[in-house]
């Protein structure tokens, strides 16, 4: 991807690149409740450079001295998908839940014990662990009773 499609493709996270003291520095935006992930090989690093508590938000730089800019948003962009994925799949496991409260309400008990989930195929070949580089679930954020 060229570093302009970054900007594009992410543009209330990343907002500006530059090199000062021989460190190539990416300026970006994070919500709050984001996770960063750490460089296996400490190539890079990132800095909280100021909170905005009233936004949610926190602004950032990533920062290498030994890696290219295309390397460094590279990383980024792994960060923010993993962020936005997390995201994804935490609302998709509340609807899940509503939909499994409404069939708890409408089924009586015997009915519910004949319910049959697909799964997914780690779970049917009797894996039941997560891959150890899978992160959790972000924790469920209750929705307010309508």
């Amino acid at each position: 991807m060229k570093l302009d499609e970054y900007f594009s493709k992410y543009p209330d996270n990343i907002f500006g690149f530059r090199v000062v003291d021989g460190n190539k520095i990416i300026d970006f935006m994070f919500d709050n409740k984001w996770e960063f992930l750490q460089s296996k090989t400490n190539d890079y690093a990132t800095q909280e450079i100021k909170k905005y508590e009233d936004k949610d938000y926190t602004y950032h730089i990533l920062y290498s001295t030994t890696l290219n800019f295309e390397e460094l948003f590279k990383a980024l962009s792994k960060m923010i998908e993993f962020n936005i994925n997390q995201e994804k799949k935490q609302k998709l496991f509340s609807e899940k839940i509503n939909e499994l409260k409404k069939l708890f309400t409408s089924m009586d008990y015997e009915e519910l014990k004949e319910i049959k989930f697909n799964t997914p195929t780690l779970l049917n070949q009797g894996i039941t662990d997560p891959p150890v580089d899978t992160p959790p679930i972000l924790p469920l954020i209750e929705e307010p009773e309508k």
